[in-house]
């Protein structure tokens, strides 16, 4: 089971995790919508839940929950809003609004937060660099939207039709309770 965790993101192992995700909204259709809890940055999951018609037919599954993806992240660029969109096989897409951090004429030698970073999975240059678990976790949570941000990505998924639950629109920090490694059952 370690070797298992070893293979998959952080975020994929936090978000199964007790308190790694919540209901956002009532189902429509086949499609729920999730959002994590405390993870440091806050990310919207999109899910096909209908296993029948994955069984007779991928693509329509495939292409429906896109339209959905699709609709809310077209609002995000039509925000000019920062934001990485993930696919987890085929029936998951988890999308992270957040701040631009780093601009190409700043240092580039400094860290950008991409999709692989958001998921917890990092790069660090060189021998010498520094990257522990506090650092990338003040990273993460630099590239959050700040609450006003935060009520617009909410605006753009209740206009998308998302009836939203209050606990899903608050756009206070969660609890995180702890280390990541610690709720990541990880020996750091």
């Amino acid at each position: 089971n370690a070797r298992e965790k070893l293979q998959e993101f952080p975020f994929e192992v936090f978000s199964r995790a007790e308190g790694g995700r919540m209901a956002a909204a009532a189902a429509r259709g086949p499609i729920s919508l999730w959002r994590t809890k405390a993870w440091p940055l806050r990310g919207w999951e999109f899910r096909w839940d209908d296993e029948m018609v994955l069984g007779i037919d991928t693509s329509l599954a495939e292409r429906r929950l896109g339209e959905f993806v699709m609709k809310f992240v077209a609002k995000l660029q039509a925000m000019d809003m920062a934001h990485n969109v993930l696919i987890s096989g085929g029936r998951r897409v988890i999308v992270f609004p957040r701040r631009v951090l780093f601009y190409p004429d700043a240092d580039v030698t400094k860290l950008q937060v991409a999709g692989h970073e958001a998921l917890g999975w990092w790069i660090v240059p060189t021998a010498t660099d520094e990257l522990n678990e506090a650092a990338a976790k003040d990273l993460l949570s630099a590239a959050s939207l700040p609450k006003a941000e935060e009520k617009r990505v909410i605006q753009a998924l209740q206009a998308c039709g998302w009836q939203l639950t209050s606990e899903a629109k608050s756009t206070e920090a969660t609890e995180d309770g702890g280390p990541l490694h610690e709720k990541l059952h990880l020996n750091v």
